[in-house]
């Protein structure tokens, strides 16, 4: 069984996620594999270079500075970006979960409703939270102002436009009230699985 688990920025998503790791089940994390493979993959630098020009790239070293800038700046960019990565991380994945001794599989990923990967999944799970909760995280994690994590929200679909799509949903506004949550989704999936 495979499960995706998608949330805004700030969400606290990855926390979820290493919950679900902590019952047992593997999670693959989407985007350290999206900046592994535009870091390794002569495939992907080569069309980033095409469609950004080679400042995207310092050497051999992907330029985080200048592709943040286009993500979170530039809606073409950012769209243009994801058609390039997006793909291959899907593969990944694919070629992980098979690997992978365990009937239930994870993935974590921001744009999983975005990029249409939700719909070769089994379940997905939408994890939810205010803007203030969001923000401070953010600003915390990233040490970033107000108005610079007020930027990254605004360039990212607003999570709650995705509770139709999702098959489960986790309020992460009260620590306290998250782990039976997790563990609700997780008896579910396990009687499903």
């Amino acid at each position: 069984m495979k499960v995706g688990i998608a949330g805004g920025i700030g969400g606290g998503k990855s926390s979820i996620a290493k919950a679900f790791e902590n019952l047992g089940i593997p999670v693959f994390y989407a985007d350290p594999q999206a900046r592994e493979l535009m870091k390794n993959s002569p495939q992907i630098k080569s069309k980033l270079i095409q469609a950004f020009g080679s400042h995207i790239y310092h050497g051999n070293q992907l330029n985080k500075a200048a592709l943040s800038k286009l993500i979170f700046s530039d809606d073409k960019a950012r769209e243009t970006i994801n058609k390039i990565v997006h793909p291959e991380v899907r593969l990944a994945f694919e070629r992980w979960a098979k690997s992978c001794h365990s009937d239930t599989v994870m993935i974590e990923a921001a744009i999983l409703f975005d990029t249409g990967l939700y719909k070769t999944l089994d379940a997905t799970i939408l994890v939810l939270a205010n803007d203030n909760h969001r923000l401070k995280r953010i600003m915390s994690r990233d040490n970033m102002s107000e108005e610079e994590a007020r930027k990254r929200f605004a360039s990212q679909q607003n999570p709650e436009n995705h509770k139709k799509l999702a098959t489960f949903l986790i309020n992460n506004n009260d620590e306290a009230e998250v782990l039976p949550q997790i563990l609700n989704i997780y008896n579910k999936i396990k009687q499903n699985g």
